[in-house]
């Protein structure tokens, strides 16, 4: 095999094994067919052809170079050639506590969440939550590309929209939630163990009720974004920010 000069200049391609539970571990020799949706993007998109290189991972067998070995408007099959990065254990598990947006709203903050790592997507229904629903499938492929673009090699988990009340109520004590707060002075107390979760309210900020019920739970801890009031997909991103360079 020749080498290939700029691997990470390659397309690369998130095999779903919940989509599609045919394919294997990711190993150097084997062969794989592709899923329609790859097909058309690799032939029809990015005019790929038979000998081309694309990357592949899973997110649990790292990333791996594969070659294509057959390309037909109906299928691909790829092999496998070797492994370009191995798995390794996330540094830190973020996960995202927030009130679900308007529709383009939300698939922005899933897409700048993922590209900023994290790990968990918790929707939460609050007071002011001005959408109930969520096209789960939706948000899961934005994941995925936003996973595929940003060089990550997992994806992260969208989980069911709850009612904020009943989370915080089955909440570990154990497990400290950073809370962006608006015009909130006060800054966390330093704390022995890091703070992974970030919870951010809806548009028009958390009522009274959940104030009372946030600052009653002894894992929570409010912290400021600034005096001005941000836009709440804004607002995600600045506490995302936060709690990567504060706690």
């Amino acid at each position: 095999m020749k080498e290939i000069s700029s691997p990470h200049l390659l397309q690369r391609l998130f095999l779903d094994s919940e989509e599609n539970g045919s394919f294997p571990s990711l190993k150097a020799g084997i062969s794989l067919l592709l899923s329609k949706e790859h097909t058309h993007y690799l032939g029809n998109v990015l005019r790929r052809r038979i000998g081309d290189y694309i990357r592949l991972f899973n997110g649990k067998d790292g990333e791996w170079l594969a070659k294509i070995s057959s390309l037909t408007r109906r299928e691909t099959s790829v092999e496998v050639v070797k492994c370009l990065r191995s798995q390794q254990p996330l540094k830190k598990q973020k996960q995202l506590l927030f009130s679900p947006l308007k529709r383009d709203a939300t698939e922005l903050v899933i897409r700048m969440g993922t590209e900023l790592g994290v790990s968990r997507f918790r929707p939460l229904v609050m007071a002011r939550t001005n959408l109930r629903q969520l096209n789960e499938k939706r948000l899961k492929m934005i994941a995925i590309e936003a996973s595929e673009q940003s060089e990550r090699l997992d994806i992260p988990e969208i989980l069911p929209i709850t009612p904020m009340c009943t989370t915080l109520a089955q909440w570990h004590e154990n497990m400290p939630i950073a809370v962006a707060m608006e015009r909130e002075s006060a800054l966390p107390r330093k704390l022995e163990k890091k703070i992974d979760t970030v919870l951010v309210g809806p548009e028009g900020g958390f009522s009274e009720e959940e104030k009372e019920q946030i600052l009653k739970c002894h894992f929570c801890h409010p912290f400021s974004l600034g005096e001005q009031i941000l836009r709440a997909d804004t607002a995600i991103v600045a506490a995302l920010t936060s709690l990567e360079i504060n706690f």
